[in-house]
């Protein structure tokens, strides 16, 4: 008997807790500095994440900022063909990514990203 209640009361939590994702994706050309401002949709709830996922090509080096607007800031250096993916811890309802040092027009930049949370 306790063996049931237990199991049960296992799955009940594992499946009250799912993980919830909200894809979104952008396609941009940049031909100046150029800020993005990236929020989660409204019916999500606190977020713990992020995946993000930048595609392009650039013929010049350009920064990428990405930022919270407070004190998180992540930089990477862009040049040549660039796809770059990855799932980090972020608990901010939004985030900035900012291309800066664009001196040439860059077209076809692709932007991926989820913003995750529990539910």
């Amino acid at each position: 008997m306790i063996r049931i209640v237990f199991i049960s009361l296992l799955i009940m939590i594992l499946t009250s807790c799912t993980y919830q994702t909200d894809h979104q994706k952008l396609k941009l050309d940049i031909t100046s500095d150029t800020m993005l401002k990236l929020k989660k949709k409204a019916k999500q709830g606190n977020v713990l994440g992020i995946d993000l996922k930048i595609k392009g090509n650039f013929t010049d080096t350009v920064k990428l900022i990405q930022s919270n607007g407070k004190n998180v800031i992540y930089k990477h250096q862009l040049i040549g063909e660039y796809h770059s993916k990855y799932r980090i811890d972020w608990y901010s309802d939004s985030c900035i990514i900012s291309f800066e040092n664009v001196n040439k027009s860059v077209k076809n930049i692709e932007i991926e990203y989820e913003f995750l949370d529990m539910k």
